[in-house]
C-alpha cells in the first residue's frame, strides 16, 4: 500500500482543488484489473465523493475526457518516479494512456476567466486564456457546427478552477 505519488495533500480534491466541503474518496486512477497495481505504485488521488468522483457530470466516472486526463498525468508521473519508459509502463499496466490520439482532433478554445476573489476582497481580475484540447472527430464536428458543449464548458471550467479562477465564458472555438 504505497502513498500517492501524484497527490501529497489529502485535504483537497485533486480535480477541483476544493477542500473537504464533501467527503474525499481515494480514487484508483487505473481501476478494474489494474486497481491493485494503482494501489501498489501509489497511482491514487483524492476526489470529492459526489461531484468529482462518482456522480457529477464532470466526475472521473462520468466523463471519459476527465478520466483520460488523469490517467495520462498518472502515467507520466509513474514513468518519471520509477524511471520507466513508455514500453515498461505498458508491460506493467497492459497499455499506455499517452497515445490514442491518432483518431483524435484538436480544438483550440479561447476563453475568459475570472480570479476567484479572496474573502472580503471585492476586486476580481479577468484574464483571457487559450488551450488546445483533444476531442474525437465526431465531437469536434459537433462543437464546430453547433457551438460549445456542456462537456467542453465543464472541462474548461475545471482547468480554470485548478488555477484559482472560474470560467466566465468561452470566446472562440476553432479546429487546430
Amino acid at each position: 500500500m504505497a502513498e500517492s505519488i501524484i497527490q501529497t495533500d489529502k485535504k483537497f480534491c485533486y480535480l477541483c482543488g476544493g477542500g473537504a466541503f464533501e467527503p474525499l474518496d481515494k480514487h484508483h486512477v487505473f481501476g478494474g484489473a489494474r486497481r491493485n497495481k494503482s494501489e501498489k505504485y501509489g497511482l491514487t488521488v483524492y476526489l470529492h465523493h459526489s461531484n468529482c468522483h462518482i456522480f457529477g457530470k464532470y466526475s472521473v466516472h462520468q466523463n471519459a475526457q476527465i478520466n483520460r486526463m488523469i490517467q495520462k498525468r498518472a502515467q507520466l508521473t509513474a514513468m518519471k518516479h520509477y524511471g520507466w519508459t513508455e514500453e515498461q509502463f505498458r508491460q506493467e499496466f497492459g497499455k499506455s494512456y499517452l497515445g490514442g490520439t491518432e483518431d483524435m482532433k484538436k480544438i483550440g478554445v479561447t476563453y475568459s476567466m475570472k480570479k476567484i476573489p479572496e474573502s472580503g476582497s471585492g476586486i476580481v481580475e479577468t484574464e483571457e486564456s487559450y488551450i488546445e484540447l483533444p476531442v474525437s472527430e465526431k465531437n469536434a464536428d459537433r462543437i464546430m457546427n453547433h457551438g460549445t458543449s456542456h462537456m467542453l464548458e465543464g472541462t474548461v471550467d475545471r482547468i480554470c478552477r485548478l488555477q484559482g479562477y472560474y470560467l466566465e465564458r468561452i470566446e472562440r472555438v476553432e479546429k487546430v
